[in-house]
């Protein structure tokens, strides 16, 4: 195996190596065509070559066909018929719409490549062969993959989790009060204003929280105190979660859900069987998370709220 960066690589490399060899084959076709004295353009070929199957068929059928955008179609066909190689005629299944058909010349350059074409066909089979694999079912397989779902989606989903792992909850400790405080007062400065309880809760976790059978911990990323969340007891076996707040500059690195996720297992081991909690429907991105942690909205009685900013009720029954 000769060492270069595509094998050093791999996988990660495999887009620009498909480019590299689909640029070298379109190299070689070019100077076969020329040799064979023939006026085309690689480019042109599934286009041209899928017309010549079907007789005669509409940019959306080729399109479909070939498997690239209606848009790269027309272009290609624009080129074609300047080349004069195909020409539009009424579609023989729809007199409403036009077709695309070889014309006479179009004709004549499919028959002068046809042994061209059983040449390179041969040639690249016996490449194939001596690879020892099947490449054409290999990239079938490759391709009904991306079908299924793209790239991009799989390694988005690969990065939350990574994401989602870098995040390290730890308990609650006083040295760690402060950021419990700044965190939550930021986050409703920025909503709405702090209230009589909000200031009971921030300013005295431990006697308002903990030592009331609560809880609080706090998400760390890369050595920094990011993200704050925690539990409040209110009777036996129910606890509310309050005071999740994230740091702005960590918003989009999974810290919500992971410190959401540890809090709901904390609330098990402690018993709990159910988690409430009270928030406001502009906060939709705070709503979308807790919905995907579970909790569903439920009526809201005004006599138990516990802010005034408060609009939904949500709850999760464990």
């Amino acid at each position: 195996m000769r060492e270069n960066i595509f094998n050093d690589t791999r996988g990660l490399s495999l887009g620009s190596r498909f480019r590299k060899v689909g640029e070298a084959l379109y190299q070689e076709a070019v100077n076969i065509f020329a040799e064979a004295e023939v006026d085309f353009k690689p480019k042109w070929f599934s286009v041209f070559y899928s017309i010549m199957l079907k007789q005669q068929a509409s940019v959306t059928e080729l399109s479909q066909y070939i498997g690239i955008s209606h848009p790269a179609v027309s272009q290609i066909i624009k080129e074609l018929k300047k080349a004069g190689l195909v020409t539009s005629v009424t579609d023989t299944k729809d007199e409403r719409r036009k077709a695309i058909t070889l014309s006479d010349q179009g004709e004549a350059t499919a028959a002068k490549l046809r042994p061209v074409w059983e040449a390179v066909e041969k040639i690249t089979n016996e490449m194939i062969i001596a690879t020892g694999y099947d490449m054409i079912a290999v990239m079938d397989k490759f391709e009904e993959q991306l079908d299924q779902k793209s790239l991009y989606e799989r390694v988005m989903e690969y990065r939350k989790k990574q994401l989602f792992d870098e995040v390290k909850i730890v308990d609650f400790q006083p040295a760690y009060q402060p950021h419990f405080a700044r965190l939550n007062y930021e986050w409703i400065n920025q909503h709405f204003k702090v209230e009589t309880h909000d200031q009971e809760l921030l300013d005295h976790p431990q006697r308002e929280i903990i030592d009331k059978g609560g809880y609080i911990c706090f998400a760390e990323l890369n050595g920094e105190i990011v993200g704050t969340c925690g539990l409040y007891k209110m009777r036996e076996g129910v606890y509310e979660l309050i005071k999740m707040a994230v740091d702005d500059q960590a918003k989009g690195r999974q810290v919500g859900k992971k410190i959401g996720w540890h809090v709901l297992e904390v609330a098990k081991q402690m018993g709990a069987h159910r988690v409430e909690l009270q928030s406001n429907t502009v906060l939709k991105p705070a709503i979308n998370l807790y919905r995907k942690l579970g909790f569903t909205e439920a009526k809201m009685d005004e006599t138990s709220k516990d802010y005034a900013r408060a609009n939904i009720m949500m709850i999760i029954d464990l």
